[in-house]
């Protein structure tokens, strides 16, 4: 059973290990396997500067993340851009759906009006799930990446929310 829970700057190695085999396990991710700078005080810092995070656990071990961070200045507060990462062999068990959801209601709670993403083209899983989860293609940008060697598109993601709330 999955149990989802804020991460904090003191869960930097667990979440630190969790992107590094993500970055080993996916080229879908960012970073590339030996790209990853271990430093666990940075990781701590990212997570502290983050505004949500929350990680998913199964048997207590953490399988999967999802992070939020909103625009520092006031004309794009109301917008957050979405990360999402989910060890292969969790897939499809609705730990996806579950860390959305829990964005959805952060997302309430604290006035975000659009959530947004990119994702690589070819994964359709990933655009499967962010399309479950309301999210709609808006643009391509093309040749964005370079994954092994091989350039490829990066679709746009974003997600309106209900009703627009300014803090």
């Amino acid at each position: 059973m999955v149990k989802l829970r804020r991460l904090g700057p003191d869960d930097a190695a667990v979440f630190w290990d969790l992107q590094k085999a993500l970055d080993a396990e996916t080229s879908y991710m960012m970073y590339e396997p030996d790209e990853r700078p271990y430093d666990l005080s940075a990781t701590a810092g990212q997570i502290g500067r983050t505004d949500f995070v929350v990680g998913a656990e199964v048997g207590g071990r953490l399988v999967g993340y999802l992070s939020a961070e909103r625009g520092t200045y006031r004309r794009i507060r109301h917008v957050a851009y979405v990360v999402v990462g989910i060890l292969a062999d969790y897939h499809h068990q609705g730990i996806g759906r579950a860390c959305f959801e829990a964005l959805d209601d952060w997302a309430a709670e604290v006035g975000v009006h659009r959530l947004e993403l990119t994702v690589q083209a070819a994964n359709s899983a990933a655009i499967g799930l962010y399309t479950k989860a309301g999210f709609e293609i808006e643009g391509v940008r093309h040749d964005a990446m370079l994954v092994g060697g091989v350039l490829v598109d990066e679709l746009y993601m974003a997600k309106i929310l209900a009703s627009p709330q300014t803090r």
